[in-house]
């Protein structure tokens, strides 16, 4: 017969639930693209990012490949450049050009090389967000997590980055929902505490951002100093009388 305290310890001591983090889902609209078309997969994908991140994680199908996935992201960080074309656009109709000289044609050039450096840059951050995550999630889970579902996940998150092309706020709002997403992907899809959830998040989203600003502020300068689309008249170089 079992001792009385042995039982006691037994009814006293919690049970650890092992979760199957590898199992498939039915598929996100995106996975289903070929049913949804892949404009509307891709949306839809996004917006479920948003608004129902829970409901979206449980759907992924591909939990071994990354190739839906990296085609999600991409598209994403289209969106980050179509968003620099609209803000130098809406920029550009808000010069005071009473007190500037604007040259049209550099300015235009200058914003085709944002335009494709932003695209290409914000597609390089989502990629160092999605391994910094990678890295520092698999130290809260007791269970091997493959590199390819942590990026599955964390791919799908990226989906507020549609809001980047909403000129000033869109990318703030592009960010906050992206890391919500990722937060609520730890909880709910990996399973790990809401602490270690938000940390994990955060995380990587300030190194992600700090290499931004650095980047936006040396570029910046780089490309005025170079081309100079933008000048105000008092630092207008005057020529010799």
């Amino acid at each position: 017969m079992a001792n009385t305290s042995d039982l006691m310890a037994s009814f006293g001591k919690k049970k650890e639930v092992v979760y199957d983090l590898m199992r498939g889902g039915a598929g996100t609209p995106w996975e289903n693209r070929g049913e949804h078309g892949a404009a509307g997969g891709f949306l839809k994908s996004a917006v479920r990012s948003v608004f129902s991140p829970g409901l979206l994680f449980d759907h992924i199908r591909s939990t071994t490949g990354t190739a839906d996935a990296e085609k999600f992201i991409r598209i994403c960080a289209v969106f980050w450049g179509i968003g620099t074309v609209v803000y130098k656009a809406v920029t550009y109709f808000r010069l005071d050009f009473k007190a500037n000289d604007v040259d049209t044609n550099t300015y235009v050039l200058v914003t085709v090389i944002e335009t494709a450096g932003g695209a290409v840059f914000a597609y390089a951050m989502i990629r160092l967000v999605i391994q910094i995550y990678h890295k520092l999630v698999s130290t809260e889970i007791r269970q091997p997590v493959p590199a390819t579902l942590t990026f599955n996940i964390a791919a799908y998150a990226m989906g507020a980055s549609i809001f980047a092309i909403i000129p000033f706020v869109g990318p703030l709002l592009a960010v906050i929902g992206s890391f919500v997403s990722l937060v609520m992907a730890g909880r709910k899809r990996l399973f790990v505490s809401w602490k270690g959830a938000i940390i994990d998040a955060l995380l990587a989203f300030v190194v992600a951002i700090v290499a931004t600003v650095i980047l936006f502020y040396a570029g910046g300068w780089l490309l005025d100093y170079l081309l100079g689309a933008v000048t105000p008249h008092e630092n207008r170089i005057l020529p010799p009388p």
